[in-house]
């Protein structure tokens, strides 16, 4: 098992360093491509999620923790900001409260179709947590 941890700012351009140390820290697995591609989106739209969603008035912290675990990749992101509540509901397509910032509200919906599982916990002014869970191909 392996394990990955970065904390950082709620802040649009870091969500770009997070993609790249994912998938720097994945590389020693010998992900296909088109693996590397579904696990840098499914992170990328919980980390935007994280990013416009929880600190809606200041900028807070989102934590990463990524775990490998022979072929079981697992991301947990996490934030500390407003939280949700009514989560089944935001999980349908189409749903987002930023329609005017020109959101799609398809992220849990991305999230779900490229990923083996995900998980969403989530209570109003303690946060979001997301969690998903990749399995890579076998080595052949």
């Amino acid at each position: 098992m392996n394990q990955l941890q970065m904390k950082t700012i709620a802040l649009v351009e870091n969500e770009l360093v997070i993609r790249t140390a994912l998938v720097a820290f994945l590389l020693p697995l010998n992900p296909t491509n088109d693996e590397i591609m579904e696990i840098k989106t499914i992170c990328a739209e919980a980390v935007v999620n994280a990013i416009v969603h929880a600190y809606p008035q200041e900028k807070g912290n989102i934590t990463v923790h990524i775990t490998t675990d022979n072929r079981r990749v697992e991301i947990v992101i996490q934030d500390e900001g407003i939280g949700m509540s009514d989560i089944e509901n935001k999980r349908a397509s189409f749903v987002t409260t930023k329609s005017d910032q020109e959101h799609s509200g398809m992220g849990f919906t991305i999230m779900e179709t490229f990923s083996d599982m995900m998980k969403v916990e989530s209570a109003l002014n303690e946060g979001t947590t997301v969690t998903l869970v990749r399995y890579l191909h076998d080595i052949q």
